[in-house]
């Protein structure tokens, strides 16, 4: 399949519409806009890509179910994310696992062949974080999700969201310039 398209690239509202009347060209120019982001996204929660390969496709093929079912076509990019989100949780609560992605999954995580100690820094720092906060910044700050976006994502308000961002900043700036990690004891809201 091409994923090349020409012209210029409609916003998600018009390819969401076009897709709903049954355009598989828009199918295929959301599918290439959303893969990757969505890839990352999964692959930062499993740390596995051949599971991330497996969730992706899984969030693509519920996202074409129920597109229909999708009330307001502007609000595409924050839906697929609900649903990458739900088939993460899904799939680690039928196989009875956390929701951590192991350090030693950093090379599959960042993608490089030997991930330097920058990376891997950043990424015990990341999983030190309560899995919420972890999921906020993740969702806000590296995938630079509008916090409505973020609050429909993870289902709490906008408020929260503020709260949260604000809070995971502060705990993962603290363990990152101390190269600590969060015990079970510590607070995990503080």
């Amino acid at each position: 399949m091409c994923w090349e398209h020409s012209g210029p690239d409609p916003p998600d509202s018009v390819l969401v519409a076009q897709a709903k009347a049954g355009s598989e060209a828009a199918l295929v120019r959301l599918t290439a806009r959303y893969y990757q982001p969505i890839h990352l996204f999964l692959l930062r929660r499993t740390g596995d890509c051949d599971l991330a390969d497996d969730l992706t496709q899984e969030t693509f093929l519920r996202a074409l179910e129920y597109l229909a079912d999708l009330r307001d076509d502007r609000r595409f990019r924050a839906w697929l994310y609900q649903i990458a989100c739900r088939t993460c949780i899904m799939h680690w609560r039928r196989r009875g696992r956390a929701l951590i992605v192991p350090l030693e999954h950093a090379v599959e995580v960042t993608g490089s062949s030997a991930p330097s100690a920058t990376d891997i820094r950043v990424q015990t720092s990341l999983d030190a974080l309560p899995a919420r906060l972890r999921e906020v910044l993740v969702l806000h700050g590296l995938h630079e999700q509008a916090v409505p976006e973020v609050a429909r994502t993870l289902g709490i308000s906008i408020g929260t969201v503020y709260k949260d961002f604000s809070r995971a900043k502060k705990q993962f700036c603290v363990l990152y310039a101390t190269g600590q990690s969060r015990t079970e004891n510590d607070d995990p809201l503080l």
